[in-house]
């Protein structure tokens, strides 16, 4: 077996180890090629698209997860309160989405969903290159950022 294969071999484990752990919770993981890496609570979904590596799957993976961990817990309201009052508004009450305190709340969920992705790969056994999920986190955290500065 190759280094290449090992490694995807170990991702695909990860990622199976991760979906077990989401419908252990009553939540389902759905993968697609026209879908986004999302998690939406209201149907107790995780999207993944599968147009990305099986090792960026994982990782996109275990931060939805990150974002599940963050919405169950019941200091949601209090610790994103502007995340929080968003979610519950009807669509056309949605200007709070433009302000700065909702940005910051937005900004700020998406690192700790990173971090407690980071921390539940560890607690489930599930290897990751550190490296690369770092990587990914800024990446995609930089996304967030660079937004919020245009609204």
């Amino acid at each position: 077996m190759s280094f290449k294969t090992g490694k995807r071999r170990l991702y695909k484990a990860g990622l199976n180890k991760l979906i077990e752990w989401v419908e252990a919770k009553n939540w389902e993981v759905l993968f697609g090629n026209n879908v986004i890496d999302e998690m939406t609570q209201f149907d107790r979904t995780i999207t993944i698209s599968t147009r990305s590596k099986i090792e960026n799957q994982l990782y996109a993976c275990l931060h939805e997860c990150g974002h599940l961990l963050i919405h169950i817990n019941k200091n949601f309201s209090k610790k994103y309160p502007n995340s929080y009052r968003i979610d519950t508004l009807p669509t056309k009450h949605r200007g709070l989405a433009r302000s700065h305190k909702y940005q910051v709340d937005v900004i700020a969920e998406e690192i700790e969903a990173w971090r407690k992705g980071k921390i539940l790969a560890k607690r489930l056994g599930i290897y990751i290159n550190e490296n690369n999920y770092n990587d990914e986190m800024s990446k995609y955290v930089f996304t967030y950022i660079k937004s919020a500065g245009k609204k």
